[in-house]
């Protein structure tokens, strides 16, 4: 399991603990990223949480995290993650098994990063897609199962029952 936590500015104060909270817990249990995270910005980096602190300490930790680059580029992030498991090998049947959770407040970039609402030419496609290209780019047929876990009341819905990882 993997996770990501949205603290780009517009998540505000209570949002922002809860996801926190979540992400140091989900962090501490992951199985194939064990304590990290990836903070959503325009450049993600993974972060390090210790392992041997309590959720107070680890909080506060992220908290104090001023690296947050004030944007929500999904994709960007998911690629670090592609980078990742490519760079190391990491075998299709562990990626297959692999969990994407993302705590947020689900107001991402536009999703081909144009920040152009009606941009949807011939070369547009969804984040979705672009993701699911991305993992066959690099020998994978089967990629992390994504769960968005909305943590802020918005009328966005970016995840769709009836598609796979979404």
């Amino acid at each position: 399991t993997r996770y990501w936590r949205d603290w780009s500015s517009d998540v505000c104060s209570s949002d922002l603990i809860v996801a926190i909270s979540l992400a140091a817990l989900i962090a501490k249990k992951s199985k194939y990223f064990a304590n990290r995270y990836i903070s959503f910005n325009t450049v993600p980096k993974f972060k390090m949480i210790d392992p041997d602190a309590n959720l107070y300490t680890i909080v506060n930790q992220m908290r104090a995290d001023n690296d947050w680059g004030g944007t929500t580029d999904f994709f960007q992030s998911m690629k670090l993650m592609m980078d990742v498991c490519s760079k190391y090998n990491v075998s299709k049947d562990e990626v297959s098994k692999m969990k994407l959770i993302v705590i947020s407040d689900m107001q991402f970039d536009q999703a081909n990063g144009s920040h152009s609402y009606y941009a949807k030419g011939p070369k547009w496609t969804d984040t979705s897609q672009r993701i699911k290209n991305g993992w066959l780019s690099i020998g994978y047929e089967e990629y992390p199962e994504i769960v968005y876990w909305n943590v802020r009341h918005t009328n966005n819905f970016i995840a769709q029952a009836d598609r796979k990882s979404t």
